[in-house]
This record gives structure tokens, C-alpha cells and sequence, in this order.
């Protein structure tokens, strides 16, 4: 057991079923204080006899026997002497013995234990403090029934070198130590196990230093913590899942398996059952399960001549956990698998049980090798280079670069996921024979060319130089010897990239409509440059296009832009220039233009200038009207002055003469007057005489 002379405070933690409480202190002779730590189990306590090892606190080691698993990751582990040690974080099998990693690990020392426990701890909302211990609890709640742990925690024992410790309610006790604890060590375990009844109980915790608990002198401590006893939950059926061991399973979730009949299975599923809270179910409450098989395959073997099975059923409260088996009988074609748990369908399985191939198919993404024994294509999947030969399952990388996708497939067109055993070249001088790189694609990722195409490289022999060409042969050899072939592919070698051409499809476009872009490459020679040889280091434009791209890849010397991301003209009409600099030693720049038109726009555009042209001419007759009536108001305004001037004359010649009149009218008055007075007189003369 482990000594810890400087550590001045023994605790007493409480590892229940079901939660933390705060433990109020009545301090005694044999010890200063001591508390329930919060560090309790609530469920699945389990006391492991195998010898537990103590690695400074970070693993532990369980030597043989099943006690850690990977069920108990997550779960906490307690030692008799020490209490609480850490979480279980990680559990792998190593030396012999079983070693667990553990998080939130206590005590900081290296121990042999002679036993050890573990269980799920409690969460911290079900923690009380009462301000004896900022780790102190003072309640614990469990269910009925629940085996839990008190872990004593408190100061050393004055003069005394062992203890025990044991819980009672009501006077019956309930757990005791199952050691005997130096007196100097931090924990002391007390396994307990709750009332069967729920309620709450006051639960009497004493330790002894001469396991008597006389209560006399310092032999006894007690003190008390309260104990919630709930009724345990109903353990109800919830769901089951179906999984599998394969690796061979595409984006659909069909699985590949081979069709041979063989003593080994084909594909492993698990059938496993649990309750409406997750928790794995108990095998004593397991529900009945039923499989059933269509189409090829058994599910029992057929290589030691047996027949085939189709039905299998398990009987209810027996396995809550059942792996079914799927065996191949030698006929290829698709398996339908469908699981039911107590009577209702969980799952259905599809699995394409390939034969022996039968056909096989190549598709040459590049047929432009490049020179001097260098490899054509770049094979990176899984995240990873592959530089070799493989036949490994694995998902195609953003950058994986094949030169040739090959399919090979059997009599029933199932696809077997496979490499071509050979590629045989007509010209080892040129493409030498064999495949450099390969791997199958396992069907997954935004890169995957689908379940089980073969991604394949060659490469060029030392010598090879532009323009040399080689016809290549792939081909499969069966497990019998029958050799498939695919039709030969003639290939060419390509130099490095010296020269791009850049070409549009149009002179003239409407505003936003599509474009086609063409690149044309040549190495030194004048030949197509081997393939995958991006032709763009720039390109710009002087207004503004939509996806004009930043790379093109040639292949066999030429590339256009894309048809699923199109290049689009410029939306303003007028001349536009493309600019290039392409990517070779040499980086040259040159330019091609084009022209954006809009016919109606332009149309309009004219109509409209016309209008104004006539506009303006009308402008000008109307001025030149403007300016000659101008001119006849100047005339008659000067005929009209001298009018005015004849008539003022007139007017004074009229004035004066009447003037004139009328002192001839007054003269002629006054000689009428004066001849009236005479011929008055001479009236008067003649009547006198």
C-alpha cells in the first residue's frame, strides 16, 4: 500500500451509485475531520480482483483477465486505499496486461493495488457543499438497489497505524471497508449497497482504528450523510443498430465481399440492442432477432459442403449483442440481408458478392507521357502519396492524379476491386513494362471515380524522348490461370511545356454570352508536351469577365475552359483584351482581343443619333427662319419710323393750317359782322326815307 507522509488530510469519498453529497464533520479522537468527496460513482460499479499498477498517476495496467475493456472508457477507477484516481480515457492492450489512460488523475504517486473499482461518476450538479471541503458533499442520491462507494477522506489517526470504516442505517450496516488502511492514507473505499425501498435515509459512516467501533478513546469517528433512495428506472427496450467490419462499403452503404466459398465469413454484421435512454441493453432483457437472407450467400458456411442458409433466428432474453455471419458459396451476384428485433425491421443490408473477373475496362485519363523515365500521373489518396504497387482500398485525395482508371468486373457485371496484374508495353525503350503506382478506390470522397476503379500509373523509359510512341496492354490473370485483357492503348512522349497559344471561338459577342477558350501547348520539338502540364501562369482581362480561369491542364497539347464552369464576355460592350503570360520557362506575354456587341442596343443607339442628326438640322432651318424674320421686323421697324416722322409732319402742316383757317374764318367773321352792321344802317336809311 502507498504512503504519503506529507499529506497532512485523510478524505473520505463517498463512490455511490448515483451521485455526490456533502458529508457534515463531527470531528473525533481519531480524526481531526473528514468528508465524502464529490468524486462518486451513480451506476455500474464493478470491484476488479486483478492486480492494478499505477503509473504516476496517467495509466494504469490490469494484468490479465477482462476487467478493462473499451466498455469502460469514461468510467472512473477507485482503489480501496487511495479513492478516486481519474476517468478512463483510453483502453488498449499491451505487455500482457490491459493499460488505461486516465484524465483528472489522483493520487500523483506510483501503487501497486491489490483490487481496484470502477464505475460512472456522478455529475457535479448533484454536488451540495457545506463549506467543510470545497470537494465535500453532503447528500447522494441513487437508486434502489444501486452498489455505490463511500471513500473516507480525513486527517491521520493519532497513534494508531491501521483503520477500518463501515456505513449503517438505522443500525444495520449496509458496506464496510474491504481492507485495512494504513492510517496515513488519503482514501479509504466503504462499497455499500442501497436500501431496496426509495426514500431518504441518514446514513451513519464510522471508522475504527481497532475495528471494534467500541466508540471508546480514539478507536471511533462518526459522523452522518443523507442518502435520496429513488426508485429505479424502468429498463425499457429503446432501438438496435446493424454494423459492420467491412472496409469495402461505398457512398451508398452497399458492401463488396468476395463470392468464394470459404470457411471464413464473407462480411460480419452486429446486431446490438439498447434501452430508451442508449445504454447497451442487459442480455437477460434482450428481445428476439431474426435475419433473413435473399438473393446469394448463407449465412452459415458452405465450404465444407454444407447448404445454404437463408433464416437464422435468436430466441428472446439471451444475446443483446449478436454478430451474424454472411458466407460466400461460390456464386457472385447481390446478397439483401434484413435484420428485425422483436418482430420489427432495424436494418437492411446490400451486399454485391463478386466472382471472378471477368472483363476488364480502361480509360485513359492521359496518353502524353512524359520524357526521360518520368512517371505519368500522381497517385495520392488516403492523404498520402503512393509511390508503389498496391491493391489497398483507400478514398482519392484533391490532388490524386491518375493516368488510367481501370474497371474489372465479373460475370454478372458486379465490380471486383481489384489492380491489373500486368501492363505490357510494345516498346520498353519508350513506356517501360509494369505499373508503377496503383491503389482502388474505396468509393468515398468528393474525388472518388466510384467503388473499386483501379488508379494506375506508368512511366517512361530513361531514353524516351518527344514524339516516340508505344502501345501498352493491360491485363488480369484468375486465380485459375485464365488471363483477361483489355484493348492496347497507344500512347505518345511529350517535353516540358514551352509554348501556349490562347484562342477565342468568336470575334464578336453579345454582352454575357458564353465563350470558349482554347489553350494549345508544344514542347521544344513542336510536339504535344506530356499531359497534366498546366498552360496558365496569368491571365487578366481589361474588363471586367465572369470565371475566367487560373489554370487549364492540357492534355495531348490542348485544353478548352470548362464547360461545367463556362467563361463568360463582358457584360459592356466594346473592345476587350485577354492577357496571357504562359506558364513556361520563358513566361512570354501576348494578347487577344475581341469585341462585345449588343446589335440592339446598337441599333437603337443609331436611330437615335439619326434622330438627333435631324434634329439638329431642323434646329438650323428653324434659325436660319428665325434670323430672316429678324431681318423683316428690322425693315418694317424702319418704315414704320419713317411713317411716323411723315406723319408728324402732316400733322404740323394740318395744324398750321388750321390755324391759318381759323384766323381767316375769324377775319371773314369780323368783315361779315361789319358788312351785317352796314347793311343794318343803310335798312334803317331806306325805311326813314
Amino acid at each position: 500500500m502507498s504512503t504519503k507522509t506529507s499529506i497532512k488530510r485523510i478524505a473520505l469519498v463517498a463512490v455511490s451509485a448515483l451521485g455526490f453529497g456533502l458529508l457534515s464533520v463531527v470531528p473525533a479522537k481519531a480524526f481531526t475531520s473528514f468528508y465524502v468527496h464529490a468524486n462518486s460513482a451513480v451506476s455500474g460499479v464493478v470491484k476488479c480482483s486483478q492486480t492494478m499498477t499505477s503509473n504516476s498517476s496517467t495509466t494504469i495496467t490490469a494484468g490479465g483477465g477482462t476487467c478493462l475493456s473499451s466498455a469502460n472508457i469514461g468510467q472512473g477507477v477507485w482503489t480501496p486505499e487511495d479513492g478516486f484516481m481519474g476517468t478512463i480515457e483510453t483502453v488498449t492492450t499491451a505487455g500482457g496486461g490491459t493499460v488505461a489512460t486516465l484524465s483528472a488523475a489522483s493520487p500523483a504517486q506510483a501503487a501497486v493495488q491489490q483490487a481496484f473499482y470502477t464505475g460512472v461518476r456522478a455529475g457535479t450538479s448533484q454536488r451540495t457543499l457545506s463549506g467543510v471541503n470545497a470537494s465535500a458533499i453532503s447528500s447522494l442520491t441513487v437508486e434502489t438497489n444501486a452498489v455505490g462507494l463511500f471513500n473516507l477522506r480525513g486527517a491521520a489517526v493519532t497513534g494508531a497505524t491501521t483503520n477500518t470504516a463501515r456505513a449503517l442505517i438505522n443500525g444495520t450496516q449496509i458496506g464496510a471497508s474491504d481492507i485495512t488502511a494504513i492510517a496515513t492514507d488519503v482514501g479509504l473505499l466503504i462499497p455499500f449497497t442501497a436500501p431496496s425501498a426509495a426514500g431518504t435515509y441518514t446514513v451513519t459512516i464510522q471508522t475504527s482504528i481497532a475495528g471494534t467501533y467500541t466508540g471508546t478513546g480514539a478507536d471511533t469517528a462518526t459522523t452522518t450523510i443523507t442518502l435520496v433512495v429513488t426508485a429505479a428506472a424502468a429498463d425499457t427496450y429503446g432501438s438496435s443498430t446493424v454494423t459492420t467490419s467491412a472496409t469495402a462499403v461505398d457512398t451508398a452503404g452497399v458492401i463488396y465481399a468476395s463470392s468464394s466459398a470459404l470457411a471464413a465469413s464473407a462480411v460480419t454484421f452486429t446486431v446490438s440492442q439498447f434501452d430508451v435512454n442508449g445504454t447497451a441493453y442487459a442480455d437477460a432483457k434482450a428481445k428476439a432477432v431474426t435475419v433473413t437472407l435473399s438473393g446469394v450467400g448463407s449465412l452459415t458456411t458452405s465450404a465444407l459442403g454444407t447448404s445454404a442458409t437463408s433464416y437464422q433466428a435468436w430466441a428472446a432474453l439471451t444475446d443483446a449483442t449478436r454478430t451474424v455471419e454472411l458466407y460466400g458459396t461460390g456464386t457472385a451476384g447481390t446478397a439483401t440481408l434484413t435484420f428485425a428485433v422483436n418482430g420489427v425491421n432495424v436494418a437492411t443490408k446490400t451486399v454485391k458478392m463478386y466472382g471472378t473477373v471477368a472483363t476488364m475496362t480502361v480509360t485513359p485519363v492521359y496518353k502524353v507521357a512524359p520524357d526521360a523515365g518520368r512517371e505519368l500521373g500522381d497517385l495520392v489518396a488516403g492523404g498520402s502519396a503512393v509511390t508503389s504497387k498496391t491493391s489497398t482500398l483507400s478514398a482519392p485525395s484533391s490532388t490524386n492524379d491518375p493516368a488510367f482508371a481501370i474497371t474489372h468486373k465479373d460475370s454478372v457485371g458486379n465490380i471486383v476491386p481489384v489492380v491489373p496484374s500486368t501492363m505490357t508495353s510494345s516498346n520498353n525503350g519508350v513506356i517501360v513494362s509494369g505499373i508503377t503506382a496503383s491503389f482502388v478506390d474505396n468509393g468515398t470522397g468528393l474525388y472518388t471515380q466510384g467503388f473499386g476503379v483501379a488508379h494506375v500509373t506508368v512511366s517512361s523509359a530513361p531514353a524516351a524522348k518527344s514524339g516516340d510512341k508505344a502501345d501498352i496492354t493491360f491485363a488480369y490473370t484468375t486465380a485459375t490461370g485464365t488471363t483477361i485483357s483489355a484493348p492496347a492503348v497507344a500512347m505518345t512522349v511529350g517535353g516540358d511545356l514551352t509554348k501556349v497559344t490562347l484562342t477565342t471561338d468568336k470575334a464578336t459577342y453579345a454582352p454575357g454570352e458564353a465563350m470558349t477558350l482554347t489553350f494549345k501547348g508544344v514542347d521544344a520539338a513542336g510536339n504535344a508536351p506530356w499531359d497534366s502540364q498546366n498552360a496558365i501562369y496569368s491571365l487578366t482581362a481589361s474588363k471586367q469577365m465572369q470565371n475566367l480561369p487560373s489554370s487549364r491542364y492540357l492534355i495531348g497539347g490542348t485544353r478548352t475552359s470548362s464547360s461545367l464552369l463556362p467563361v463568360f464576355a463582358p457584360a459592356v460592350s466594346g473592345p476587350v483584351t485577354l492577357n496571357l503570360i504562359e506558364n513556361t520557362a520563358s513566361l512570354t506575354k501576348y494578347a487577344v482581343t475581341f469585341t462585345v456587341s449588343d446589335s440592339a442596343t446598337d441599333a437603337a443607339a443609331n436611330a437615335a443619333a439619326d434622330a438627333a442628326a435631324e434634329a439638329i438640322d431642323a434646329a438650323n432651318a428653324a434659325t436660319d427662319a428665325a434670323n430672316l424674320a429678324a431681318e423683316a421686323a428690322d425693315a418694317a421697324t424702319v418704315a414704320a419710323e419713317e411713317a411716323r416722322d411723315a406723319a408728324d409732319a402732316a400733322t404740323a402742316a394740318v395744324e398750321a393750317l388750321a390755324t391759318e383757317v381759323a384766323t381767316l374764318m375769324a377775319a371773314l367773321k369780323a368783315q361779315i359782322t361789319t358788312l351785317a352792321n352796314t347793311v343794318a344802317k343803310i335798312a334803317k336809311k331806306v325805311k326813314k326815307a
